[in-house]
């Protein structure tokens, strides 16, 4: 039976939203005797009871016990109430079928039975209700292994993400259908092999890094699973997704870094939700003067406290006193037991992230700029923080830092991993792997068994002839070699334009762009200098225009 729609409202007054049409939804749940209306978000009505949801959950239990939401004027049901919900009509309707003594609905679709089981353990079903949709979802993480990894990992559902990732290493025995085992679990495997898991934009990095690691260890020979392996967050008790302090913050500490507090008292108290106790203290013109939120969020509080003016904010203590140090100018302060402060995900990410909430573009411009130092000392976690604040060159000359180290990308995991998605670490591990194939392939084009071809000699003699005059005419055995490794590039450079067009076919980078990230601009198809021949900012044939737009985000 199909939804039947209501009369719709009559015309709202002026100055009133109009009231939406409502539809009706079918048997069961359209029964004259029901006492409450559950309405989904795509405003369709299903008239319960509330004996039956209360047996089946605590959840509606609680819920029914307290006061009741306005009656429904123009439902039929003189004693049924309206209880809106988040959940669309086709997931409550399911989800009711498995409440109700009717028969359990068709769970086929991965992306509907997540959703499903999510509403089932939100709304606190009873356990033997919920193992319906379960089942289902194991069944089909069997079926579909990758696709539904990515969709636990995005609801942070860790059991069924764990039975994903390890269906990929079960015996058939263990599949709906045994004799499909073998080839899903090598389309999956390959997938993950060469960059190509669909879903990537959905999940972070860290839970990436943790499914590759898996298969790495899976992979090796006579490796048992290990079944404390984690995968939507890391095992490690250490790690904070999020920016939290574990002690109290003295929010007044941080005057003593800043003179105008004693020309001035504060006159305002900035207050953080995770700790009550602290007062940060500031000057309700100098917040005004870098945020306009932050003014109008001063000119709304009608607290008062020892005549200063409170403002409540959600972020963490140490990261608002982090953010008024910016603000004051004292920005340069940095704890002394942390050398690396400006890359730490639990600081440096939540501190540009709250300066960009409360437009403070000036605090986002000194962040900016303190950050640089970092893409040279430390290019892998700078990488994955320009990332996260939406910083594309930062990014790409952090990517090339990463190559100029020879850090080990696919073997490495930092914490600010799990504040990027999971796509702009496939575009790191893709780049660095075509990085590295090029060199080798131009390497390979200059270079015989016999030593460098034929013309390539005379010219390495008479470049390095000259680079001899101008860095001196008695060089040392070192810069003698460096010479010849810079006169070697120069020389291939000199060479007839068709094998700088192998290079360009080599370099050509392709990747889709991130959702609702814009894309980088054009990425110079190779640069050999500190990987091929020991220096930087060496870039070969930089005007191609082949060349193609390339994303890190």
């Amino acid at each position: 039976m199909r939804p039947t729609p209501t009369p719709q409202a009559t015309d709202a007054p002026d100055g009133d939203m109009p009231e939406p049409s409502y539809t009706v939804a079918p048997a069961p749940f359209n029964r004259p005797d029901a006492d409450i209306i559950l309405v989904s978000s795509d405003h369709i009505k299903f008239s319960c009871h509330k004996a039956i949801l209360s047996i089946a959950s605590p959840f509606f239990a609680d819920m029914f016990s307290l006061p009741q939401p306005t009656l429904d004027p123009n439902s039929s049901l003189t004693d049924a109430v309206l209880l809106p919900l988040s959940e669309r009509g086709r997931i409550i309707h399911d989800l009711l079928r498995l409440v109700y003594p009717v028969v359990a609905p068709p769970l086929d679709v991965l992306g509907h039975t997540v959703d499903v089981v999510r509403a089932g353990r939100k709304y606190q079903m009873a356990d033997h209700l919920r193992r319906i949709a379960e089942d289902a979802l194991n069944r089909l993480s069997y079926e579909q292994p990758l696709e539904s990894y990515v969709r636990c990992c995005r609801f942070e559902m860790e059991e069924n993400a764990s039975r994903a990732a390890r269906s990929l290493f079960l015996p058939a025995g263990y599949f709906p259908v045994p004799a499909q085992a073998v080839k899903i679990q090598q389309a999956a495997l390959a997938s993950i092999h060469n960059g190509t898991m669909q879903g990537l934009g959905t999940i972070t990095a860290g839970a990436y890094f943790r499914l590759r690691q898996y298969i790495r260890q899976m992979s090796t020979p006579k490796n048992l699973p290990n079944p404390h392996h984690q995968f939507v967050y890391p095992a490690s008790k250490n790690y904070v997704a999020r920016n939290s302090s574990t002690e109290d913050v003295d929010g007044s500490d941080w005057v003593h870094s800043c003179d105008l507090f004693e020309r001035r008292p504060a006159d305002v108290f900035v207050c953080s939700a995770t700790s009550l106790n602290c007062r940060i203290p500031a000057h309700r013109f100098i917040l005004s003067l870098f945020s306009p939120i932050l003014a109008d969020e001063i000119a709304a509080s009608t607290v008062v406290e020892d005549g200063h003016t409170l403002i409540y904010l959600p972020e963490d203590a140490r990261v608002l006193c982090d953010l008024l140090r910016f603000s004051y100018g004292t920005g340069s302060y940095l704890p002394p037991d942390n050398v690396n402060v400006n890359v730490n995900v639990a600081w440096f990410i939540d501190i540009f992230a709250a300066a960009q909430k409360y437009a403070m573009p000036a605090v986002m411009g000194t962040l900016r700029t303190a950050f640089q130092p970092s893409l040279k000392s430390d290019p892998l976690p700078a990488y994955f923080v320009a990332i996260a604040c939406g910083w594309t060159d930062e990014a790409e000359q952090a990517a090339l830092s990463v190559m100029d180290q020879d850090v080990p990308v696919a073997d490495v995991y930092l914490p600010q991993m799990e504040r990027c998605s999971a796509r702009a670490y496939q575009n790191l591990l893709d780049y660095c792997t075509q990085y590295t194939a090029a060199v080798s392939k131009v390497l390979d084009h200059y270079r015989t068994r016999d030593g460098p071809r034929a013309g390539v000699q005379e010219a390495h003699e008479r470049i390095s002839r000259v680079l001899d005059d101008i860095l001196g005419t008695t060089p040392s055995s070192s810069s003698a070699a460096r010479n010849r490794r810079i006169s070697e590039m120069l020389a291939e450079r000199d060479l007839s334009e068709e094998p700088m067009d192998k290079v360009d076919k080599v370099c050509q980078f392709r990747y889709e762009p991130a959702p609702q990230r814009e894309r980088l601009g054009v990425l110079t198809p190779i640069m050999l200098g500190s990987v091929a021949f020991g220096l930087t900012n060496v870039v070969l044939n930089p005007n191609n225009d082949n060349c193609h737009v390339y994303s890190w985000i």
